[in-house]
């Protein structure tokens, strides 16, 4: 793993991963990708959600696309993004509609899951593979923090700070 500060986005900003993966490497993605988003400013549940839709992409990759592929994550506009690519068979169009899931289906949850989990998936697919640019929103100032009351037996004056979408 490589946390490399010169090469770019296409946005201009600094990449703070940038990275060859196979499957023997999926641990070290993980800690890698929780450890810098984590840096940024993600915590408690919005990172474990993160690094949740990060693996769930790239065990994709390692699964169906010939165990290999490339990640980047970098902060922009006051978000972090991910994008992993691959240069596999693509995703069948039928996989890329997650909103309709039959219970008895063997797969396809990873895709929706991860859905489910970031402020934005984009996915790019076609012969020459594919590329999912998952993107989350950073906490600035408090924004996008608020209390929550947890169900514990706590003082009603005392409440647990997590994100709430």
């Amino acid at each position: 793993m490589t946390a490399a500060k010169s090469p770019r986005s296409e946005h201009g900003k600094p990449f703070l991963l940038a990275d060859r993966f196979t499957g023997s490497s999926l641990h070290m993605i993980r800690h890698a990708t929780a450890e810098q988003a984590e840096s940024l400013g993600l915590s408690g549940p919005r990172l474990l959600e993160f690094v949740l839709a990060v693996h769930e992409s790239v065990a994709n990759v390692v699964k169906h696309a010939g165990n290999h592929g490339e990640i980047q994550l970098w902060r922009s506009d006051g978000h972090v993004h991910c994008t992993i690519s691959d240069r596999g068979p693509g995703i069948p169009l039928d996989g890329l509609n997650v909103s309709r899931i039959s219970p008895d289906a063997l797969g396809g949850r990873g895709l929706w899951l991860i859905h489910h989990l970031v402020s934005s998936v984009d996915i790019t697919t076609g012969a020459d593979g594919t590329v999912v640019h998952l993107a989350v929103e950073l906490p600035s100032d408090g924004t996008g923090m608020k209390p929550v009351r947890v169900n514990s037996p706590l003082p009603e004056s005392e409440f647990r700070t997590e994100w709430t979408r």
